[in-house]
């Protein structure tokens, strides 16, 4: 286990190396993803400005939300993109490099790659979320920053739990697009008020498919719509989707027959 961090680092820097070379996509890239986060969130906000409020929220309330969805989503992006890979590799039979090897092959996916020219949609949610907090005027306080952070950390982790599922289907599924793009939608739903769906709906995205545990129960606990003690519940909700997503991954695993 000891091995792990070092392996991570050593690709992570080889991934930089790479990516310095080609300074102007670096940074056309990274300006890309900007403006593509800044028009996502302003159509939502500009929804919200109409509106006046939504789902008991106001349009600066729902910045810090949003701005907490787009830091997590850009942090996975970052440093897990290598996942969505699985499926090419399964279906050509270059997985059999990442099996054969002494190392998890979980880990060696998820590390494999990073995308560098997504720290601009990062760097929209955090100014988002920190712009919404002054203009809602709630202090930075360790709570609210405590609350804040755990919320990009369970973000990060439900992206990575919930693609690392759809990714895993490559194992019986000759081509898993239309799942991808299935919860692509899904993920859609992060950016809208839960109180407007049906208890059905709210139930699922709290629990089997937890997308509101990334943006709108943390945002919910900063503005007093939710206790404290909820994030304890997110944080277990969090833990047993990346239990399951790797418990998956190994029966995945134990299916693979290479693609002849």
């Amino acid at each position: 286990m000891y091995r792990l961090p070092a392996l991570a680092y050593l690709q992570l820097r080889a991934n930089m190396r790479a990516t310095v070379r080609y300074r102007a996509d670096f940074v056309v890239g990274n300006i890309g993803t900007m403006v593509q986060a800044v028009a996502v969130v302003a159509a939502y906000l500009f929804l919200f400005s109409a509106l006046g409020s939504f789902g008991g929220w106001t349009a600066k309330q729902w910045t810090v939300v949003l701005g907490l969805v787009t830091t997590a989503r850009g942090l996975w992006s970052i440093f897990f993109a290598g996942t969505l890979d699985v499926g090419q590799l399964v279906r050509t039979g270059k997985f059999d490099s990442y099996v054969l090897r002494p190392v998890s092959s979980l880990f060696l996916v998820s590390t494999a790659k990073i995308s560098p020219d997504l720290w601009g949609e990062t760097a929209v949610g955090v100014f988002m979320t920190f712009y919404g907090l002054h203009v809602s005027g709630v202090a930075l306080t360790v709570g609210t920053l405590a609350t804040a952070l755990a919320a990009v950390v369970m973000g990060t982790a439900i992206y990575y739990a919930l693609f690392l599922v759809v990714q895993a289907t490559s194992f019986w599924i000759v081509d898993n697009t239309m799942i991808l793009m299935l919860f692509e939608r899904l993920d859609e739903y992060t950016r809208v008020p839960q109180p407007i769906f049906p208890g059905w709906t709210r139930a699922m995205f709290s629990s089997v498919i937890p997308l509101a545990l990334i943006g709108y129960l943390p945002g919910s606990v900063i503005f007093g719509k939710a206790d404290a003690w909820m994030l304890a519940v997110a944080a277990g909700v969090t833990s047993a989707v990346l239990v399951g997503a790797m418990w998956l991954w190994r029966c995945g695993l134990r299916r693979y027959s290479s693609a002849g």
